[in-house]
This record gives structure tokens, sequence and C-alpha cells, in this order.
């Protein structure tokens, strides 16, 4: 799966940061199920390791995607490279393609996003660093050491709400069953993988918050592929900020 343009070195132009103003204009179009275009802009400002280039029609580069076929990455580069002249690495992350949110989308929307443009040029932002360093870089996980309480906010039906104190980084499942509050229905209440991922019983529904939560992981957006967006598996998901879920969700 890699996507290749063919083209005689046109020359590029280098504009850091160049985007930030663009991803105003787009709104919260989600990353994934996680970021928003507010989040990502506000990154794009404090980190210099998201770069713009301006690059020709005919960048002269390869792309491709990690197994979950989102986070496209550069892979190679033609000889000669108009890309690779001006700067740009193999293993950079694609973030935008013009002022549309490419990081988080599947490989074939991105891909279809280069192929629409009828410029000459076309504006690449760029992160440099892994998938998990982008991740860590948007979603601010490195300010959590800064905060010592979230609050967990509980619906479950027929009772009274309840608001519960978690840490950062501690998963769901443990916060809802050191509470008391049950994840698990019918004879999943005896018969579970104990928090290992397995089963695929404790979902809960985020109702709130779900940009507090941690990103899906591939494994987790099989095993839940047929609810809505919004269940997650409670015994996988990390707990970054203030959250409301809905536990027993039909």
């Amino acid at each position: 799966r890699l996507f290749r343009k063919r083209g005689a070195p046109r020359g590029a132009r280098v504009a850091r940061h160049g985007t930030a103003s663009a991803l105003s204009a787009t709104g919260a179009m989600p990353i994934g199920p996680d970021f928003s275009a507010e989040q990502l802009e506000a990154a794009v400002r404090a980190d210099d390791r998201f770069f713009a280039i301006e690059l020709p029609r005919n960048p002269g580069m390869d792309l491709g995607s990690d197994l979950s076929f989102t986070f496209v990455k550069v892979t190679g580069f033609d000889t000669p490279s108009p890309a690779a002249k001006a700067g740009v690495q193999k293993d950079d992350v694609v973030v935008c393609v013009g002022d549309k949110i490419a990081a988080g989308q599947l490989f074939p929307l991105v891909i279809d996003l280069i192929a629409s443009n009828k410029n000459d040029t076309l504006l690449y932002t760029f992160f440099r660093g892994t998938k998990e360093e982008f991740i860590t870089a948007v979603s601010g996980a490195d300010a959590l050491q800064m905060i010592d309480t979230v609050y967990l906010t509980v619906k479950q039906e027929g009772k009274p709400d309840r608001v519960l104190e978690g840490r950062p980084g501690e998963r769901l499942r443990d916060v809802l069953l050191a509470n008391d509050v049950p994840v698990y229905q019918s004879i999943a209440k005896i018969a579970n993988c104990n928090g290992k991922q397995l089963c695929g019983t404790c979902i809960v529904n985020v109702m709130e918050g779900t940009e507090q939560c941690s990103i899906k992981s591939l494994d987790e957006q099989l095993a839940v592929q047929e609810k809505p967006d919004s269940f997650r598996l409670s015994c996988v998901t990390e707990l970054r900020g203030n959250v409301t879920v809905q536990v027993l969700p039909s």
C-alpha cells in the first residue's frame, strides 16, 4: 500500500507551523476517535517537531501506513526527489494535506486527498517522530504529570449519578470496580478475562470526554467494531482527564 508520484524536482517552500491558521478553518474535525482540530492546532504551535512544506504536485516520495491503515508516513523517495531535497525524511508522519487533517485518517482517504489536488503545488504538514510521540504531542500526555486527580462521572440506569476519583493513566475498569460499580452483565460477572482484553465484555459508553481517554488500539477497534464509536473496553481505556461514562450499556 504505497503511494508514488514521479516527477522532476521543482523546488519547495518550507514554512514551519505554516498550517496552524488553516487548521482553524477546519472546525473540530476528528482525528480518529480522540483528537480534534483545536488540539492539533495547539500542538502545531507549541511543538517544533511539526513543520509545513509546500511541495510540487509530484513530490517523489512513497507513503505507507501502520497495520491500522492510519497514521500515514513517508517510507521512501524517488531519485531525484523534491520532497527529500526539501528536507522531508523517511518515517515523517503526514499530519495535514493542505488544510485537511490526515493524521489518524484511513490510508485510502489520505491518498484521495493528495490525488484530488489540481494545483501545481500542495502544502504538507509533517511530524518528525513516531506515531506514539505524535499522539503524546497532540493529546498533551506530558501534562498528565501535573494532574493529581481526574473525575469519573458514572451513569447507571435506575441509580443516581456518581462521581468517582481516579489517577491520570488509570484504567476505567479499575476505577469502576474499586468503587463497586459493575462493568459486567449476565454470565460475564463470573466468566470474564479479569481485565486481560480477551473477552470483550467490559464495555462502557463514554458519553462525555472521549478526548480525555487513551486512543483505541487496533485490537480494541476490532472488539467493538459493531458498536457505536463511543463504546470502549474499560479494561484498556486509560483516563487522561474528566470523563462521563454509562455502565452496562444496552
